[in-house]
């Protein structure tokens, strides 16, 4: 009975909604490349608690003298980003961004001591040097004049924003998963954010806080969606909740 119990509160629609357990944010190239067959290799950002996308236009009201017309006319967009995340281990943002400068052809970012690919911190340990050579490589300070010892930068803690390395843009993405009522991950959808460029950075530190955090504010150019796949309707998850519960 307690087996039974349980059972029937799995799959239900309370888990169905969309989370922001399910969304992961990576650093990239600056521009998406549409059907040219080469995947998008980045790395992902950990440790992210507050994330906002604005857009806004201006719009122009124009009137006629003689009757009641209005006419609407929409400006360009402008669009930023600003997202917060908690400096707990490895890289602090202004890095995660300068590894995202690095060739895209280039092997994908591997964990330390294992196999998966975006992980979020240790980029500099193991078999992840040759990345961070090549980094340096093409801030002006070669392996066999600067050894790794003697290069700037060497730890996790960037903070210089007037680098010129950080005039050059990159790309977000930003990707996000439901969880359907039938336990199943399915691909809400996912959008690209080209040319982003940092306009600030703040780190922080608070007395009554032992966590330290940082943030940071992104102008950015385009939105582009990525795939095919678009959100589950309302009635699509009823029915898969009605098979589900069969």
């Amino acid at each position: 009975m307690k087996t039974q119990h349980l059972a029937g509160n799995r799959y239900t629609r309370a888990g169905s909604h969309l989370s922001s357990a399910y969304l992961t944010m990576s650093f990239g190239p600056p521009k998406l490349i549409v059907g040219s067959g080469v995947g998008i290799k980045g790395i992902t950002v950990g440790l992210v608690q507050d994330l906002s996308v604005f857009q806004q236009r201006q719009i122009a009201r124009f009137m006629e003298i003689g009757n009641k017309e209005q006419w609407l006319v929409a400006s360009k967009t402008r669009n930023s980003l600003q997202l917060r995340r908690v400096l707990y281990d490895g890289p602090t943002l202004l890095k995660y961004a300068a590894y995202a400068l690095m060739d895209g052809g280039d092997d994908p970012w591997k964990m330390r001591g294992t196999e998966s690919v975006g992980a979020d911190h240790d980029l500099t340990q193991g078999a992840s040097n040759a990345k961070y050579e090549m980094l340096m490589e093409r801030l002006g300070y070669p392996e066999e004049k600067y050894p790794s010892s003697e290069s700037p930068g060497v730890g996790d803690f960037w903070i210089n924003l007037a680098s010129e390395l950080f005039s050059h843009p990159i790309g977000i993405l930003l990707s996000l998963k439901q969880k359907l009522p039938t336990g199943k991950l399915s691909t809400y959808g996912a959008v690209y954010l080209e040319n982003c460029l940092i306009s600030s950075h703040i780190f922080q530190v608070m007395a009554e806080n032992r966590f330290l955090s940082e943030a940071v504010s992104i102008e950015f150019t385009n939105a582009i969606p990525v795939g095919n796949n678009r959100g589950k309707t309302v009635q699509e998850i009823e029915l898969m909740l009605r098979e589900a519960l069969r």
